[in-house]
């Protein structure tokens, strides 16, 4: 379906009007809450207090004593805080998220700020939606509202279904057009009252909180003894009893959570110099306490660079079903496109089709072969095969392409039969075995380099992936990676109790055949058992277990969903 959208005079109209979007998000904090959070805390509070009251005293340079050393730390603090933000915004800036608009008839790129009410806006997988709007048009498309529900399953949308700011397009793609953003959106009124930033405090803050508390505590006891004892006794004027209180009050260390911030923000401007950007700059410390890290194989282990190796039919037209299979499906993920440099491509539309999910591990589609309907299936060994006949030797193929650290797929097909059961939700049928599948996945050059790195520090590394677990075992091997590796499976920790679940997780180093909510539960676990996690991905798939972690890594490679809730 085409849309030519909104016309060059429409735009301009809407923009004259105000119904453009206007708000920013934002990248790091603001200039008035830099400025607001350098000078307004207690402490600071307290002695400038003292000081006016100094002043009003005439004692001018007890009044300086009291503040000035506050003054130069805010003042410094301050500036370099500015600083790094401009230098953090403009490297932040290359990596925003944009918005694929059509206007006249073409499908421009443009940043959020440009959209405007009435915009019809193309969602493809991975994308993110940037403001609200109704769908005109849905191709199978999935959308994860986690960001909005917390539910962690994606939702189908069809046609007049509401698409909300901060979801995340999962399957499939659509067209919606825009109906609010900005304070007007329902992700901004659900949201009203939070930050846009989770301002976690590292081990140091909550320390040197503890601390300071205690020695101003200390301080005001001092204080209180001081003054009751003055007003006893009358023996010291108010003027020295407000002096005292300032040097009482110097034992607390005033420039210590001023020159941390200054830490923070110097490491971040270094870190975005060498390619590293960091959403958070107290993200520099938390990097130091890790202690453990989780990592998908794809994109991080592996370039995502995947290669078709070979088929082992189980039917004498699996090659003629494999190719129906690649021209139909709407599924054009890296697997597919393997399979499509090897049996080519002649796009065609099929009757139906369910598109691949990293939930479901199963893609299908229905198409018309002469005069036959018929399913096709492609997934895991893992779904597919106990719904599958016929399939003798498959699961022997599948283990020794896994071996040699290749990742496999098996097709199966079945006669005319519904994709979706009566809810709307994908179903599996019984069908008939047609092919396994064996691609191969290039070990990244640094891979080696960059695990030593991490086990000459102490950590632990874990890697949890959706591929068959024995792939990634055999990947360790070729790439020579050192070390016992303890392997569990996604269908092995469903299983388990949560006494036997937590075991796992903090003994197993790969975890394979992991749904996206299975990767969250391992990074819960070894949170709850004082781990420090680090979590390292690149897919839409990985984001859940990102927003989870202390440290969420993701590649500038990977996908928008995985860079924006990336720490």
């Amino acid at each position: 379906m085409e849309f030519r959208g909104l016309s060059t005079t429409e735009v301009r109209d809407r923009v004259s009007r105000g119904e453009v979007n206007s708000s920013k998000p934002e990248v790091s904090r603001t200039y008035t809450d830099i400025l607001f959070r350098n000078i307004l805390n207690p402490f600071n509070l307290i002695l400038f207090i003292l000081g006016a009251v100094l002043l009003l005293l005439d004692d001018f340079w007890n009044a300086l004593a009291a503040t000035g050393i506050v003054m130069l730390n805010i003042t410094v603090a301050t500036f370099q805080e500015i600083r790094a933000k401009r230098r953090l915004d403009k490297i932040a800036l290359i990596l925003r998220p944009k918005a694929h608009v059509m206007r006249d008839g073409e499908e421009l790129e443009l940043d959020q700020n440009k959209i405007v009410k009435d915009d019809i806006i193309h969602l493809r997988p991975g994308d993110q939606a940037l403001v609200d709007g109704v769908l005109l048009y849905s191709k199978n498309m999935e959308v994860d509202e986690s960001h909005l529900t917390g539910e962690s399953k994606t939702v189908r949308k069809r046609k007049d279904d509401k698409i909300y700011s901060g979801s995340f397009c999962i399957t499939g793609d659509g067209y919606f057009a825009v109906t609010a953003f900005g304070k007007d959106s329902y992700a901004n009124q659900l949201l009203s009252s939070a930050k846009r930033f989770d301002r976690k405090r590292t081990p140091l803050q909550m320390e040197t909180t503890a601390i300071t508390m205690v020695l101003m505590f200390i301080a005001f006891i001092y204080i209180a003894i001081m003054v009751l004892s003055n007003i006893l006794l009358l023996k010291s004027p108010f003027t020295t009893v407000i002096q005292m209180s300032v040097v009482i009050l110097e034992m607390v260390p005033i420039a210590l959570f001023l020159l941390i911030v200054l830490a923070y923000m110097i490491a971040a401007v270094r870190m975005a110099d060498s390619g590293a950007l960091l959403q958070r700059a107290n993200s520099v410390e938390s990097m130091s306490h890790v202690d453990t890290v989780c990592m998908d194989k794809t994109g991080t282990i592996t370039t995502n660079r995947l290669v078709f190796e070979e088929m082992v039919p189980f039917r004498d037209d699996a090659s003629v079903l494999i190719k129906e299979f690649v021209n139909a499906t709407d599924s054009r993920n890296r697997t597919v496109k393997a399979l499509e440099a090897e049996y080519g491509y002649e796009k065609r539309e099929p009757l139906d089709q369910v598109e691949f999910s990293s939930e479901r591990k199963y893609s299908a589609v229905k198409i018309k072969a002469g005069d036959e309907v018929m399913n096709i299936y492609m997934g895991a060994l893992s779904v597919l095969g106990p719904r599958m006949s016929g399939n003798d030797g498959m699961d022997d193929a599948v283990a020794s392409f896994s071996s040699k650290g290749m990742r496999t797929v098996v097709m199966g097909f079945s006669p005319d039969l519904p994709l979706y059961d009566a809810d709307g939700a994908p179903m599996l049928q019984d069908m008939l075995a047609l092919s396994v599948i064996a691609i191969s996945d290039e070990i990244r050059p640094d891979c080696r380099e960059t695990i030593d790195i991490f086990l000459d520090n102490g950590m632990e590394l874990k890697v949890i992936s959706g591929d068959d677990p024995a792939t990634v075992d055999a990947l360790f091997s070729i790439a020579g990676l050192p070390g016992k590796r303890i392997i569990f499976s996604g269908d092995q920790l469903e299983a388990m109790s949560d006494e036997e679940k937590t075991r796992a997780a903090i003994e197993g180093n790969i975890f394979g055949r992991m749904k996206p909510n299975q990767k969250v539960e391992i990074v819960e676990i070894l949170k709850r058992n004082g781990r420090y996690v680090a979590m390292v991905g690149d897919g839409v798939n990985d984001v859940l277990a990102l927003k989870s972690a202390q440290i969420g890594v993701a590649l500038q490679s990977g996908s928008g969903a995985a860079r924006g809730v990336a720490i």
